[in-house]
């Protein structure tokens, strides 16, 4: 039995040039540069995206905007400042152009949902009361009316519930503004949140490695030379495991759907901070809570957040954080971690958001070396990692349903069959 989800490659198309009847030219342009885009291609399976997708990009090749968003990061950002912007000329006639320019008062308006959306989604609450609004300082009439934002991602409901519910349109818009209100929180030190949120482990390594550094440890603590256990670099590990034929192994650090807890675990609800630690312990910390999630309820919330910590989204959001500064080195360093989780014995599904996450900070060398093993023909020779199934499994998800699905023919250890098993919904026949 074939499960699909959402809209097909032709339902996309047909979305878009529907959208742009009036211009047959720009609903093409729309097309193809979603067609090389995987990311963007597999997310318009959600017909919401696709209406994000058309405000987005019709806006901004109308204009002829040089930069277009290449991932699911930018395109949001792109679609919460036009959405800000439109509601300023809707309801203040403002003349402004520039969709970057924020005023205070709609600053604080996204900020609030920002805070309901990462406070919310911690609990795996997708549906709001008036209360709960209040309680982030929303105004209702403007954040369910007025605001720009609220009036095209709330929705009320009257039928099920003796009071009036709201919930963002899609989850994933509840899943940006809490990754933007996380950003937020760092870069202006609330302790407070980040307590609740940061692994206790990586915050004292990372005090550990700042002695070190203060009183003149000779070890390398750089992002490229980071050691691991047996004293070899990350990056040399990382290098060495990731061909075609490495082994998954356990890990401390790895979690799998029966080990999975709360966010905010008995190790972060211990953590007192009196300064914030270096921003890769957010950026890891938020991929080990996406690991330990049951339902995968954080796994968009990781990629936003790797997103928007890029340095493309920082001079969008400029207006909105209240400083920005380059977290090259921490992503960086977070890829490399990204790949070592990617080694370990994590779920199917959570790994597939791994190599998401991968692609969303411009990282795509293991999906090229699969498209290459793919060109070669060669699928009996050479033998797959877990790694590479796993990147196997989005690069032929990306693609139309397949007719046929044969685990038998990837030369893979066992691990690395059940890193495939997601394929079976994207097939006629599996064999």
């Amino acid at each position: 039995m074939t499960e699909v989800r959402g809209f097909n490659d032709s339902q996309k198309e047909e979305y878009f040039r529907k959208r742009f009847c009036w211009d047959a030219n720009l609903g093409n342009r729309i097309i193809s540069h979603i067609k090389t885009k995987r990311s963007l291609n597999i997310m318009c399976q959600i017909p919401v995206f696709c209406w994000i997708t058309a405000m987005v990009l019709g806006e901004m090749l109308t204009n002829d905007c040089k930069e277009i968003p290449k991932t699911i990061s930018e395109m949001y950002t792109h679609f919460v400042l036009i959405q800000t912007n439109l509601k300023n000329q809707k309801y203040h006639n403002s003349n402004e152009t520039d969709a970057r320019r924020i005023k205070e008062s709609d600053k604080e308006i996204i900020l609030k949902l920002a805070k309901l959306a990462f406070e919310h989604l911690k609990k795996s609450n997708l549906i709001f009361y008036e209360k709960d609004l209040i309680e982030c300082g929303l105004d209702i009439n403007v954040a369910s009316v007025k605001s720009g934002l609220c009036t095209e991602i709330f929705k009320q409901e009257d039928g099920l519930y003796c009071e009036k519910v709201y919930c963002f349109v899609h989850f994933t818009i509840q899943e940006y503004f809490a990754a933007l209100y996380l950003l937020y929180c760092y870069t202006t030190d609330n302790l407070c949140v980040l307590e609740s949120f940061l692994h206790k482990g990586f915050v004292e390594e990372d005090l550990e490695e700042g002695s070190a550094a203060l009183f003149g440890d000779n070890g390398d603590h750089s992002d490229a030379s980071q050691s691991d256990e047996s004293g070899e670099s990350l990056e040399s590990t990382i290098e060495e495991n990731s061909t075609l034929e490495e082994e998954p192994e356990e890990h401390s650090e790895s979690f799998n759907d029966d080990e999975a807890e709360e966010v905010s675990g008995s190790e972060s609800s211990e953590l007192v901070l009196h300064e914030k630690p270096s921003f890769h312990v957010l950026l890891k910390s938020a991929l080990l809570n996406a690991l330990q999630s049951v339902n995968g309820h954080l796994d968009l919330m990781l990629r936003f957040l790797l997103g928007l910590s890029l340095d493309s989204n920082q001079r969008l959001l400029q207006d909105l954080l209240s400083e920005t500064e380059s977290y090259a080195d921490s992503v960086e360093e977070t890829k490399f971690y990204i790949k070592e989780q990617l080694r370990l014995h994590n779920s199917p599904e959570r790994s597939i958001n791994l190599v998401y996450c991968l692609a969303e900070i411009n990282d795509n060398t293991l999906t090229e070396e699969v498209e290459a093993y793919l060109r070669s023909g060669n699928r009996g020779g050479t033998k797959l990692s877990p790694a590479k199934c796993t990147t196997l499994a989005t690069v032929l998800m990306s693609r139309e349903i397949l007719d046929e699905f044969d685990l038998k023919k990837f030369n893979t250890c066992e691990e690395g069959r059940k890193r495939l098993i997601p394929l079976i919904k994207y097939c006629r026949n599996a064999l």
